[in-house]
């Protein structure tokens, strides 16, 4: 899936790191990433505890928890490859 941005405008580096992912900083503020990829959406943001994806893959409901930020990214990468129903 492909990260979807609400503008083409680079934002300050706190914000964002070199690979255009958002900062811890940002996720202590209350942003959010976005992924989509057609119908499918994902939302990555963080709850105390942890980190959730939710959002529609194939028109299944998904949401998911990771201990790390690196795991749930690669998860929102590689949702659709997952089985349709």
């Amino acid at each position: 899936m492909k990260r979807a941005y609400n503008n083409d405008k680079p934002l300050e580096s706190k914000f964002h790191n070199k690979e255009g992912n958002l900062t811890m900083y940002s996720f202590a503020c209350g942003y959010v990433e976005r992924y989509e990829d057609g119908e499918d959406r994902l939302t990555l943001f963080r709850e105390p505890g942890g980190w959730q994806v939710k959002g529609f893959v194939g028109g299944v409901h998904i949401w998911e928890s990771f201990d790390r930020i690196s795991d749930a990214r690669k998860f929102c990468r590689k949702a659709s490859a997952l089985p349709r129903p």
